[in-house]
């Protein structure tokens, strides 16, 4: 993706000397109009005074530009700060872009199994429900079975009931 790098920025990071502002392609996406990836993420990388000789990790800004999905960006921001600390002291401005690049594609790859096992859970049900048509008459539940109530079986009901409610007295 472009790569737009800016001495100073005061704009997204005044306390911070040099930043770079990456748009993040998903490589497992493409834009059908142009032929390239879609992206994803803006990714901006605030390099402190210092950066990376006195082990200072930079500050990571993500924010998401995806016209394809919802990208949660959060989660990746955690992953990419851990692997900031885990680079200190060591340039990791690629090694960020990279992890973000393959968080993307691996992202993809959740949503299409979760669709997919959503789908096959949907066809499942169908046929299981279309075969169970096929295989039992359908039962009304508000049908009770049991004897049928006559004026004759209620009164006899009735009169044991009154004697055991006065027996309990």
């Amino acid at each position: 993706g472009p790569v737009e790098a800016t001495k100073g920025s005061k704009d997204w990071a005044p306390h911070g000397p040099f930043t770079y502002n990456v748009q993040v392609p998903n490589e497992s996406e493409m834009n059908e109009a142009t032929g390239a990836p879609h992206n994803e993420i803006d990714m901006r990388l605030v390099l402190p005074e210092g950066y990376p000789d006195e082990g200072k990790a930079p500050v990571i800004l993500l924010e998401s530009i995806s016209t394809v999905r919802r990208v949660q960006c959060e989660p990746l921001r955690k992953e990419l700060v851990e692997k900031a600390e885990e680079n200190a002291g060591m340039a990791s401005v690629i090694t960020l872009l990279e992890h973000a690049k393959e968080w993307l594609v691996a992202m993809k790859e959740k949503e299409e199994q979760a669709k997919q096992q959503a789908d096959e859970r949907q066809a499942a049900r169908e046929a299981g429900s279309a075969a169970s048509k096929k295989a039992a008459p359908t039962v009304d539940p508000t049908i009770r079975m049991g004897r049928m109530v006559t004026s004759e079986l209620f009164y006899e009901w009735l009169e044991e009931f009154k004697a055991e409610k006065a027996a309990i007295r």
